[in-house]
């Protein structure tokens, strides 16, 4: 198994998964509000997708722990009503993703990630797409 090119695939799932600048206040008000719209979830994923990701460094170690990190907070998000089935598709491919990385299974990181990718997309979070 290649190391260098597991690390690329733990990138681009963090990258579909996790991003820069998340916070405990951001999931708050995803999961404090009423109903969510779909600016507050969306913004509320991008910014996790973004701190997962600045987390890992490009790092497959740090990449596995920074997801597993980031998994609580993505499963408190509540999404809108129309986005449930497929947030929880997305859900289900970021846990595979992160066993996957956990287990340094490439072809099981990068089946996840491309197909995390494309539910991101259905649910227009843009900060979660490869």
């Amino acid at each position: 198994m290649d190391m260098r090119y597991l690390a690329v695939v733990a990138c681009c799932g963090v990258l579909a998964a996790a991003g820069c600048g998340s916070s405990n206040t951001t999931t708050a008000r995803a999961t404090t509000r009423g109903p969510v719209n779909q600016n507050v979830f969306s913004t509320d994923l991008n910014a996790l997708c973004q701190g997962a990701k600045s987390a890992s460094g490009g790092n497959v170690a740090k990449a596995a722990v920074a997801l597993s990190q980031a998994l609580p907070q993505f499963k408190a998000i509540t999404p809108p009503p129309a986005h449930q089935a497929a947030y929880s598709k997305f859900l289900a491919h970021l846990e595979a993703l992160a066993a996957a990385l956990k287990s340094k299974n490439v072809a099981a990181a990068h089946a996840q990630a491309a197909q995390l990718g494309a539910v991101a997309q259905q649910l227009h979070i843009s900060g979660c797409t490869l």
